[in-house]
């Protein structure tokens, strides 16, 4: 461990180069300390930090300045060459003598067992874990590593231990079955794989009865038991396995090298939700993911900024705003409003209701600034489309590429070429834009119906399902018709009040056709839904989104519902 010592003990040419730059303004060190604290910072030479990063990008102290990470990823600054998170900012602040002791982790186990990990020692722990991923497991730089971990300190050390070795992990939540596992394993030939006590039973079957091929393959087979555990933390470790070094690990010594990653060179690797086919392997580079989480924590919609808003229109008495959990964007803006006195009669009338939400979306439009982000419209072949045009919502590369964009689909030139066409990144959500500038989501582009040449996108259909009383959950696909091509049909989770509908078929068939009566007065009469199918749950993938695939194919034949 680095130790902080009196501004007097600062001695020999490399302490002067840390006193000049304002390293440990206070608590200088001397001799070896002071080469080790400065290849710790600055790098494994003592002047790459200089020629790497001016002085108005470095701050002496705090690594890189959290207002350049803004001009960065606002374009106004140019991406660094070299850029690695785990020394250029973790590190940094894990040696700033303002900083290091602080909080950098607090943890909280479902016992209530609370563990509160600083700067310095998270770093100090993620070095020795990097160690031992480098000298005792074999891994090298760019061999890809599973990890399947619950919510548990090690998560954190490891990450950042990984980023400053160069090994690229891949994660994956504990709830992966072993045919899960199995199918990641060889999908992205992994080098080792690293899990909990919980899923080792999971992963065992995985590598000795599901996937026989990418074994030979694993340079290593990791278990780590969580250092926040109130009970003994000693995992049951397998024959062949290895043992994740824990906080209080004092049999190895840290790493003080860092991997010189560019900022383009590959971080982390992360599969996608699979809500319209089985799961596709995306690569993040270091920046986007250094510096796009980032812009992540800095720009997010504030509830002050639409309530203000809202208040400014006549109807409007008072409001709050939340964020409400959405089968496809994850998390979508929704306002409480208390109407004034005026207007509390348009309650009770469900089209006068349905314009004067309309009229205050538009009014919060208006009044808030636009995003700002390259966006555009384009059609399937990636040719722009005029403002208020349906299409296929992209975002523009040409001039800039935006930082936390994803690299390419790992070892899939065919699913990259479909979103990556004329220097544009298709979404695969359909909508289109304004002429001021704001988008409007319709439906992922997989998701759009065709009936009868009217183009439906289900979120509509889904949102004015979710408005009748009977309806707790809901997911719209295109079912077949000899007529039109496609209808509309809704498959319904009905909340628990009307649970027992579904057993009695005239009741059935009278909510039904309630349902389509209500969607017809909250939407376009033709998007209503002409087939209403109520099940107990609808399929969904391990994160929790819908996938309509199996819908679609169940709608065909393909398949029944799971």
């Amino acid at each position: 461990m680095i130790r902080r010592q009196p501004w007097g003990q600062l001695r020999g040419q490399f302490g002067r180069f840390a006193a000049e730059r304002g390293f440990l303004d206070d608590a200088p060190i001397h001799g070896q300390l002071a080469r080790f604290a400065c290849k710790r910072t600055f790098g494994n030479g003592a002047g790459e930090a200089c020629s790497a990063w001016p002085p108005e990008v470095w701050h002496s102290k705090t690594g890189l300045r959290n207002d350049h990470f803004g001009k960065i990823l606002n374009h106004e600054a140019p991406i660094p060459l070299h850029f690695n998170f785990a020394k250029d900012v973790f590190a940094a602040h894990a040696m700033d003598i303002a900083t290091g002791d602080s909080d950098a982790l607090v943890h909280v186990a479902k016992d209530g067992t609370e563990t509160r990990l600083s700067f310095h020692d998270l770093l100090e722990w993620s070095q020795k874990i990097a160690r031992f991923l480098k000298e005792d497991c074999g891994f090298q730089p760019m061999n890809r590593v599973i990890v399947i971990l619950p919510r548990i300190p090690e998560w954190w050390a490891l990450n950042l231990a990984a980023i400053q070795c160069g090994v690229l992990l891949i994660p994956g939540t504990v709830q992966l079955t072993s045919s899960d596992i199995a199918k990641r394993l060889l999908t992205a030939e992994a080098h080792g794989v690293i899990c909990s006590q919980e899923t080792l039973a999971r992963v065992q079957e995985a590598l000795e009865k599901r996937s026989p091929a990418p074994v030979h393959r694993l340079r290593a087979t990791i278990i780590a038991a969580s250092s926040s555990a109130t009970t003994d933390p000693t995992p049951l470790v397998p024959p062949g396995w290895k043992v994740l070094p824990g906080l209080q690990d004092k049999d190895l010594d840290p790493l003080t090298g860092y991997f010189p990653s560019r900022s383009g060179d590959p971080c982390n690797l992360f599969f996608t939700s699979g809500t319209t086919g089985l799961p596709k392997l995306t690569l993040v580079n270091h920046v986007s993911y250094g510096m796009g989480h980032w812009g992540t924590g800095r720009y997010r919609i504030g509830p002050f900024e639409v309530e203000s808003a809202l208040l400014e229109h006549e109807a409007v008495a008072e409001s709050a705003v939340v964020a409400s959990p959405d089968p496809i964007r994850g998390e979508i803006v929704k306002a409480f409003v208390v109407l004034s006195e005026s207007y509390l009669d348009v309650a009770h009338d469900p089209k006068q209701t349905a314009e004067l939400i309309k009229d205050i979306q538009t009014h919060v439009k208006t009044v808030t600034a636009p995003y700002k982000y390259p966006r555009k419209v384009v059609d399937e072949f990636g040719n722009r489309l005029p403002p208020n045009q349906e299409g296929i919502l992209a975002l523009d590369l040409r001039k800039n590429r935006p930082i936390g964009l994803f690299t390419k689909y790992w070892k899939n030139d065919e699913a990259t070429e479909k979103v990556l066409k004329k220097d544009h990144y298709l979404t695969g959500d359909r909508g289109y834009i304004d002429e001021d500038g704001f988008a409007f989501f319709i439906s992922r582009a997989d998701d759009v119906i065709i009936s009868s040449g009217y183009r439906i996108g289900p979120f509509e259909v889904e949102s004015a399902l979710l408005e009748h009383e009977a309806v707790a959950e809901s997911a719209v696909v295109a079912s077949p018709d000899p007529i039109r091509g496609e209808i509309v049909k809704a498959f319904v989770v009905l909340s628990e009040s009307y649970a027992d509908v579904a057993h009695d078929p005239k009741q059935t068939a009278e909510l039904i056709k309630d349902i389509q009566t209500h969607v017809k007065t909250v939407t376009a009469p033709y998007k209503y839904p002409r087939k209403v199918e109520f099940v107990s749950s609808l399929p969904k993938t391990i994160s929790g989104k819908i996938r309509r695939i199996d819908l679609r194919d169940h709608e065909v034949g393909k398949r029944p519902i799971s």
